[in-house]
């Protein structure tokens, strides 16, 4: 545990990936970078989701879990954990997928030595059912990058380069409003929003 870095929240959005979630948990709680508190927030899953986290949350002090009395989808989901975020820093990540041990250490590192970006992400690498990878999605950008840029480039692809891998300053967020939930397909665009908004850069 790295006692210099601050207190960080990490948001788990979840819905109906019981098989999986199970390696996501553990892959977060294995993080180098110990102080944090885990947000579950579980979209009204119909399978054996709340049975899991619920398993975790008690062996975990860490971990909060929470189910939404109705499904919210992507958008709303993401609203409700963040508004239960305790961190100024948070990440927003994804149930099914594994994340690399120091991934929480590094974003969090990035964000304290520059000021200015608005949040951090990075490239990810997709793994057949083995844990093998497949293929490895790398974006060629520079280390700091205007929000504008970002978002006008997102608006022209089909996928999402910060799908599930980023963290971002909960104080950018707040200061443009919740994530529009008429567009739950486009939510990760509207992460870079706030980026935009408050001319801040993206790491």
């Amino acid at each position: 545990m790295n006692a210099q870095l601050p207190f960080v929240s990490i948001c788990l959005l979840t819905y109906k990936r019981a098989s999986v979630l199970p390696r996501s948990l553990d892959s977060l709680l294995a993080q180098t970078h110990g102080n944090f508190e885990l947000i579950i927030n579980d979209d009204r899953s119909p399978d054996e989701t709340e049975q899991v986290c619920r398993e975790y949350e008690r062996r975990d002090r860490r971990i909060r879990y929470f189910r939404n009395e109705t499904n919210l989808r992507y958008a709303g989901n993401q609203n409700a954990a963040l508004a239960r975020a305790k961190s100024d820093l948070v990440a927003i990540v994804h149930d099914g997928d594994v994340y690399r041990p120091d991934l929480i250490e590094r974003w969090t590192r990035a964000l304290m030595e520059q000021p200015s970006a608005a949040l951090v992400f990075n490239a990810l690498e997709a793994m057949d059912e083995n844990g093998v990878v497949q293929r490895v999605y790398r974006n060629n950008y520079p280390p700091l990058i205007a929000g504008r840029i970002l978002l006008a480039e997102m608006l022209l692809r089909p996928d999402s380069p910060i799908f599930g891998i980023v963290m971002v300053r909960k104080s950018c967020l707040q200061a443009v409003g919740p994530f529009d939930t008429t567009i739950p397909t486009l939510a990760d665009v509207d992460v870079v929003a706030p980026a935009r908004a408050l001319r801040c850069g993206l790491y």
